[in-house]
């Protein structure tokens, strides 16, 4: 079975969004969508399914300490580390729609590290890769997602 050529649409009220690509892809901008329009949308359209069809990581959700989604992933530098960060927070704290705030990072990160190293210029690091980006209207207090190259990275973990 071919994984290429998925298409998710989705309008709701002033809102129009499209995405298309691999299965993978597809599916996660797919779910983050469904969760932000979730009280819009009829529930017979989302279906029991949806629910019911969710992979086990999905399911323990929210089970998985920091520490332990840290040591599982190994950062070995402080920009990996605050990737790992961003993506915990994004999947593990159910922030996939409303952004990682900078400073909620950086209070993690030095709790974790135990120094008061600044995370705004990893961020930026970060964003210059394209492992994250910006969260559009968040530019006064920026709020930052994950990007699907981000989040390959972090899947992959930092072993080498």
């Amino acid at each position: 079975m071919e994984n290429t050529n998925y298409l998710f649409s989705l309008k709701v009220e002033g809102t129009e969004f499209s995405v298309g690509g691999d299965k993978e892809f597809v599916e996660s901008y797919m779910n983050k969508w469904l969760v932000l329009f979730k009280d819009k949308i009829p529930n017979d359209l989302i279906g029991e399914k949806q629910e019911n069809n969710n992979t086990p990581q999905q399911q323990s959700r929210g089970k998985l300490s920091i520490g332990d989604f840290i040591k599982m992933k190994s950062p070995k530098t402080p920009s990996d580390l605050a990737l790992t960060l961003f993506f915990y927070n994004e999947r593990y704290e159910g922030m996939e729609n409303t952004g990682v705030g900078l400073r909620q990072i950086q209070d993690i990160f030095n709790k974790v590290t135990n120094n008061s190293q600044d995370v705004s210029a990893i961020a930026d690091a970060l964003l210059a890769q394209g492992f994250i980006q910006l969260l559009s209207g968040s530019e006064s207090n920026p709020k930052y997602q994950v990007t699907y190259t981000g989040e390959q990275v972090v899947k992959q973990g930092f072993s080498e």
